[in-house]
């Protein structure tokens, strides 16, 4: 079982805007949701309920979140994880 602080990507629910990343070939074109709930292993939807700022960036924070309903996971999900790097910020590597 997962404890009660998950750190997960929730990004079937979250977009992510890039900001000094070079664009990719042809242009950026957005995930579907559908593309986006296939791409990731856990996809919860839920109210946060709290937000508490992150080391990452201004724009970035951690929240906890109650979950409501989970879409998609092969673990259990307590009734509150915490999602963290949440907000417009994407590696470039």
């Amino acid at each position: 079982m997962v404890g009660p602080y998950l750190s997960a990507v929730v990004g079937a629910l979250l977009a992510a805007l890039s900001n000094g990343c070079s664009p990719p070939e042809g242009g950026y074109v957005p995930m579907t949701t559908v593309e986006k709930v296939h791409n990731h292993d856990i996809v919860l939807y839920g109210t946060v309920t709290e937000t508490y700022p992150s080391d990452v960036a201004p724009s970035v924070y951690n929240a906890d979140m109650t979950v409501k309903c989970v879409i998609k996971t092969n673990v259990n999900i307590s009734a509150t994880v915490l999602l963290t790097e949440v907000g417009k910020y994407v590696k470039c590597y």
